[in-house]
C-alpha cells in the first residue's frame, strides 16, 4: 500500500479580516464600540457559521457620523 505525503498549511495569524464598522450621528467611546456592535458580530458570525472567538478570524471595529447604519467588509488573506 502505498502513502501519500500530507502537506499540512502553516497557519501564522487570522485567515478572514472583517472590519465592522458603526455609522450613527453620534460617535460612541472606544470602550463601548464593542458592546454597540455586538448583534452585528453575533449576526455576521451566525451566518457564515464561525465562532467570533476563533483565532482564524480578525475583527476591526470602526465608526463614523453618518446617518445611522451598520457596514461590514471582508478581507481574505493568502
Amino acid at each position: 500500500m502505498r502513502r501519500e505525503a500530507k502537506k499540512w498549511l502553516a497557519v501564522t495569524g487570522p485567515l478572514l479580516v472583517i472590519t465592522v464598522t458603526r455609522v450613527a450621528p453620534r460617535r460612541v467611546d472606544q470602550p463601548n464600540l464593542g458592546s454597540a456592535l455586538k448583534a452585528a458580530i453575533d449576526g455576521i458570525s451566525d451566518a457564515l457559521r464561525i465562532d467570533d472567538g476563533s483565532e482564524a478570524v480578525e475583527w476591526r471595529l470602526e465608526q463614523r457620523k453618518g446617518p445611522a447604519a451598520v457596514e461590514f467588509s471582508f478581507v481574505v488573506k493568502t
